[in-house]
């Protein structure tokens, strides 16, 4: 593995032969396994504009702007107890910090206090999570990100299955993109079909160890709300985030606990005639609060009434 320093040289003397390249800073940490080791070297070109190279591990060169970089210095004297921030790139291609946010959260200052969250994100412009100058990027609606998608933006496309299987009314296979495929099952006596989408084998997914995250499977939800719903979540996991929790509070008689092991959620209640009602059910590792909560109810009227 190439030194920091040695990266950014050889990057800068293959790319800009020809312009002026001075060292900036680089930090190195006092204790633990990397003491004494440089960390995130900034260098500066000089071409019509000044542009900050910045090297992270593992060998990865991402580029700055005088702005960005001076919002990186002001958030770690304010946030930071003037301390220096490492930045490195994670698993999903962006580049993150030991302190838990993503470089492109701590130059918009979007991060915190409701921000970042299902309203608003940061959107690199140029699609390319190593480009970190201020104009690159931008604090959008969730819409608008999605705009900038690939497979959504005009002139970009999505690798995609043909011919998926199991797709419900109104739902083609090139309307889904690259991580979204289908759900389906059967329920209820009549074994009437039901039908969601499922987000799977995504980096980031992979990253913070799930399998995979799930839309609505209720029925009054329509298929293109459902699709809608795996689209906001892929938003979020592709700009190396993962998507709010939107369980719900648990109603009235209804509870979770662990038997055995495994995460059961049980209703309970006992009538004014002092009859007792008890349904219990077992819970997948992957489950979604929201759906299972529909499911035990189903269950609950089926055997009780309503």
């Amino acid at each position: 593995m190439l030194e920091l320093e040695t990266l950014i040289e050889t990057y800068t003397s293959e790319n800009y032969p020809e312009h002026t390249v001075e060292y900036v800073n680089s930090h190195k940490k006092e204790r633990g396994k990397d003491a004494n080791i440089t960390k995130n070297p900034v260098y500066s070109v000089t071409l019509t504009d000044t542009i900050l190279l910045m090297g992270c591990n593992p060998d990865t060169i991402i580029k700055l702007c005088p702005k960005s970089y001076e919002k990186i210095l002001t958030y770690e004297k304010q946030h930071n107890d003037n301390k220096k921030i490492t930045f490195y790139k994670h698993k999903t291609g962006y580049i993150c910090s030991n302190t838990n946010l993503y470089i492109h959260q701590i130059i918009t200052g979007c991060h915190g206090n409701g921000k970042g969250t299902k309203t608003i994100s940061v959107d690199h412009i140029d699609q390319d999570p190593l480009n970190n100058t201020y104009d690159n990027l931008r604090v959008v609606s969730q819409d608008v990100q999605r705009s900038n998608q690939k497979g959504i933006k005009e002139g970009t496309q999505r690798a995609r299955k043909t011919d998926l299987k199991n797709l419900p009314e109104g739902i083609t296979s090139d309307m889904l993109p690259k991580y979204v495929g289908p759900g389906h099952d059967t329920y209820g006596p009549s074994k009437k079909d039901r039908y969601w989408f499922v987000v799977e084998k995504h980096p980031t997914l992979i990253a913070n160890n799930k399998k995979q995250l799930a839309s609505s499977k209720s029925e009054k939800v329509s298929p293109e709300e459902k699709l809608q719903q795996a689209i906001d979540i892929l938003s979020y996991l592709d700009k190396g985030e993962m998507p709010p929790s939107d369980e719900p509070a648990l109603p009235k008689y209804y509870s979770l606990i662990t038997a055995r092991g495994k995460p059961h959620l049980v209703y309970e209640r006992r009538t004014e005639d002092g009859v007792r009602q008890n349904v219990k059910m077992v819970l997948s590792e992957e489950y979604v609060l929201a759906e299972q909560l529909e499911r035990i109810q189903e269950k609950v009227v089926a055997k009780y009434g309503e």
